[in-house]
């Protein structure tokens, strides 16, 4: 194959440029994350609930049930597969407020907003060709139905959890919905079956070849969205007829959930890229392309592009390939005018990866690289007005007339070349400004947003709309016990609320040990408040910590545990299921628990190097295999390690976790792969636990695992009480990042609010005590009526009988509870008032007839409290 259509082709499939992309639209987020489609109510009264399901509660408002009547529009947020059906959580206007809940999708009628209204698909019913695509895929659904017909009326075949990985193995369009045909894996055994392809998104490794499946011409766009611009050639927006041979690259989700993929093409000879719609694509099989090893029989492999970079190593040996050693290549890049592959190979039976100089290998066989596209790359396409542009489009397009190698400069800025398909370029300054728009931030959000942008272009801010009040949050979240702060902090970020506080005591009641109170309303809305986190440290609360495959590699977990004891460490372990002794890289070993969880591998090995790393060459025994006791087992997270006053009790409890105490159900044991025995085991079965119990139900940053402001049981299921754990922690996931921050786009979820105050919420200052309670109340030896207790500050009404008592005056005692409170003592005789002084003791007149002794308790804040006696002699 002649070497300039080769690389060409390598450029037009994407396999170009190992620098990772960075375009606001270009990851998948789950669809949790954003409204997706709008609908509209078809029942006469449609019961909306408070979670998927007839025996969740009705949705309440003023307390009465929220009932829907047929033709209310709604927005769909996300899908729930129940038993057999499918419930919609869907936001909505009722009575001027915007609320949320759950609605039978057997009453909703899906309005899906399509690119252009003259682009609809040729067919009603359309399948891809037999071959199969076998194109990697994970479900975005908390629950998704397999079904043996691409219908939601079809038989049930089984049901996936979100984070599944599946095979997509060809596609169907029924009544313009496209429907995957996919094969996985369920407790062992493979099933296949139809699942609709909103819920299941494409994590591409490779990119797959493809057609436009459309009657008519589909113009492309810049970005994923209806709202984004179309692409145009010499002020011409380029169109594609049906049946253009397309390379796809990447899939995308826009704001409103609908699916988009990133394509390249050649368009008058020429590369470039941008975004359709996906149900106007029809795929057909996974682009590979393959070399083999020529003039040398011992060609270096290098960690990375350049003969300055370190070789590669196996079993502490320079790897070297063989004359007509077979390379699949999965990239290329230039260094100092030298083209390098990154490719996989077979090595001693592994299979391992590194780069090599492309003088050395010799392409042998790309497969379903479509044949229009290596014509093109070949330079063979005669050049002229596309025949795929639309015909009522009049400009002339001024194309070049040299062949596809010859610079073809054009003037007109809004023409752009795709010159390296692999690298997004980030956002300018006008476009991140509509962006932040597009997104819903607020004003109050975007000049920090901007300072962030300016610093870290690849990083991507999206709304996180949570559609809850303000106030409403922090009155919950305000509830005594739920938000815990250290006892030693000012008494401003510590609540006076009941049963947070003791008044008789004048101390704040202890929750989880004794250092720990419950937080103050001041101190929660300031750590809930995003806007005081809009930093390039505090941030990283907002992580979005799911699987995000599109960028998330092998070499940036390697660049994580840099200067770690794993870092390109290797470790061996039996698999339970084939018996067989495996080697495996530790970060390879977080990409597999990515894959099994749904959890980032950025986040998972972050994680690790703070719970268990001591130093560059040191790691904590909980993963020594070599504790007293549970020799043999390995805890990486941490999982179950609770506090315990005994030396070594910590990562002890961690490992009767790992061996498998009570904690864990049988059930949980075996899906979180329990007993850890091994490393491999405690990786993977740690990612899962960590991906089951929070970042898959949604939870899916530190923030919202602290705060749970998601749909599903709101305001509980937090992890961690200390309400300062979120910001604790997002220095160490910056710390876990810091050595490629702008290596790669790292996503953000950022709450937003409805009502939300004009500025943000300040630290609490300095707040006077408002305890204005005695602790001792007597006058002389005698007894009150009813006897005087602190624990009864309410109980402000005393009375004293001294009949018979020849002494003309008494002793009070007043001491109040507070140190910063005042004490005045009043007596009124006949209706005249008059001052006995201040102070906590005062010598009282005692008169014949009735009289009332007032002590006036005064708390640091200035409220009165009043105790009065009545004196009867």
């Amino acid at each position: 194959m002649k070497r300039k259509m080769v690389m060409a082709v390598l450029l037009a499939v994407g396999l170009t440029g190992i620098c990772q992309f960075s375009d606001n639209v270009g990851v998948t987020i789950p669809y949790t994350a954003y409204a997706a489609n709008a609908g509209t109510v078809t029942g006469s009264s449609l019961r909306v609930r408070t979670g998927a399901g007839t025996d969740k509660a009705a949705l309440t408002y003023n307390g009465s049930s929220v009932m829907l009547s047929k033709g209310t529009k709604v927005t769909i947020k996300k899908a729930v597969e129940e038993g057999e059906t499918t419930w919609y959580q869907v936001s909505f206007s009722y009575s001027g407020k915007t609320l949320t809940g759950y609605v039978s999708g057997d009453y909703v009628k899906v309005t899906e907003e399509t690119d252009d209204s003259s682009s609809k698909a040729t067919d009603s019913t359309s399948t891809t060709a037999a071959a199969s695509l076998n194109a990697p895929a994970r479900v975005m659904a908390d629950s998704l139905n397999v079904r043996k017909t691409a219908s939601t009326k079809g038989t049930k075949v089984t049901s996936l959890k979100k984070g599944a990985s599946v095979k997509v193995l060809k596609e169907k369009l029924v009544s313009g919905k496209k429907w995957y045909y996919i094969s996985c894996t369920v407790n062992k055994k493979t099933q296949k079956g139809y699942v609709l392809s909103d819920y299941v998104s494409l994590t591409l490794s490779k990119n797959l070849a493809g057609t436009i499946n459309s009657s008519s011409a589909v113009k492309i766009r810049k970005g994923a969205g209806t709202d984004k611009p179309y692409l145009k050639v010499s002020d011409k927006t380029v169109s594609l007829k049906k049946g253009t041979d397309v390379v796809v690259k990447k899939e995308a989700v826009d704001t409103k959930g609908n699916k988009w993929l990133q394509i390249s093409f050649y368009y008058n000879n020429k590369l470039y890229s941008g975004y359709v719609n996906a149900e106007k694509i029809k795929l057909s099989g996974v682009i590979t392309v393959t070399g083999k090893v020529t003039g040398t029989d011992a060609l270096n492999v290098r960690v990375a592009a350049g003969t300055d970079k370190k070789q590669l190593t196996y079993g502490k040996t320079a790897v070297k390939l063989k004359k007509d050693t077979s390379i699949n290549i999965l990239g290329q890049t230039e260094v100092k005018g030298t083209i390098w592959y990154q490719g996989s190979f077979s090595y001693e039976g592994k299979t391992l990866k590194g780069f090599v100089s492309s003088d050395y290998i010799k392409i042998t066989q790309t497969t379903n690289v479509p044949a229009s596209i290596k014509k093109a790359a070949d330079g063979e396409t005669e050049e002229k007005p596309d025949a795929n542009t639309n015909t009522d489009d009049t400009n002339t397009d001024n194309t070049n007339t040299d062949n596809a190698n010859t610079d073809n400069t054009n003037t007109d800025t809004s023409e752009v070349t795709d010159t390296n398909p692999g690298m997004e370029q980030p956002m300018s300054s006008v476009e991140f400004e509509a962006y932040m728009t597009e997104q819903g931030f607020p004003e109050t959000y975007k000049n920090n947003l901007r300072v962030l942008h300016e610093k870290h272009p690849t990083w991507i801010f999206r709304a996180y709309q949570t559609g809850l009040d303000w106030e409403t949050v922090i009155t919950k979240e305000s509830k005594a016990g739920l938000n815990l702060i250290s006892k030693n902090k000012a008494n401003g970020w510590k609540s006076y609320a009941e049963k947070a506080y003791d008044w008789a005591t004048d101390t704040f009641i202890p929750y989880d040990g004794s250092t720990w109170v419950t937080a103050s309303t001041e101190a929660i809305a300031y750590y809930m408040d995003p806007r005081n986190f809009l930093t390039e440290r505090a941030i990283f609360q907002f992580e979005a910590l799911e699987y995000q495959s599109e960028y998330e590699t092998v070499d940036g977990v390697e660049k994580i545990l840099a200067n770690t004891p794993l870092y390109q460490k290797t470790f061996t372990y039996i698999d339970d299921v084939t018996g067989e002794t495996k080697e495996i890289t530790y970060a390879q070993a977080f990409m597999d628990a990515a894959a099994a969880s749904g959890v980032s591998p950025y986040h998972l090995a972050s994680r690790v190097k703070q719970e268990v790393v001591i130093g560059t060459t040191s790691l904590s025994s909980s993963v020594s295999g070599m504790v007293s006791g549970y020799e043999g087992y390995y805890n990486f997270y941490n999982i179950g390690a609770t506090h315990s006053t005994q030396s070594g009790g910590a990562v002890a409890n961690g490992l009767a976790f790992a061996k498998g105490d009570s904690r864990t159900t049988a059930a949980g044991k075996i899906e979180y792969l329990i007993p850890w025995d091994n490393q491999y085991k405690a990786i993977v079965g740690g990612a899962k636990y960590i991906g089951k119990q929070y970042i898959n139900r949604g939870q899916n940053t530190i923030y919202l695992q602290k705060f749970n402001v998601t749909a599903t049981s709101t305001y509980s299921h937090q992890y961690m009480a200390n309400v300062e754990a979120a910001n604790s922690e997002a220095t160490k996931l910056y710390n876990g990042y810091v050595s490629m921050l702008d290596s790669m786009p790292i996503v953000f979820n950022i709450p937003v609010y409805q009502n939300m105050p004009e500025s943000a919420a300040g630290t609490p200052g300095i707040v006077p005590s408002p305890n204005n309670w005695l602790k001792m109340l007597k006058l002389g030896n005698y007894s009150l009526m009813p006897e005087f207790s602190a624990k009864d500050g309410g109980k402000v009404a005393y009375s004293l009988n001294l009949t018979g008592l020849t002494d003309s005056s008494l002793l009070l005692t007043a001491v109040p509870v507070s140190s910063k409170a005042a004490v005045e003592v009043r007596l009124l005789v006949n209706g005249n008032e008059s001052s006995l002084g201040n102070g906590t003791t005062a010598t009282i007149p005692v008169n014949t007839g009735t009289s009332e002794l007032k002590i006036v308790v005064t708390a640091e804040t200035g409220v009165t409290n009043t105790y009065t006696i009545t004196i009867i002699k």
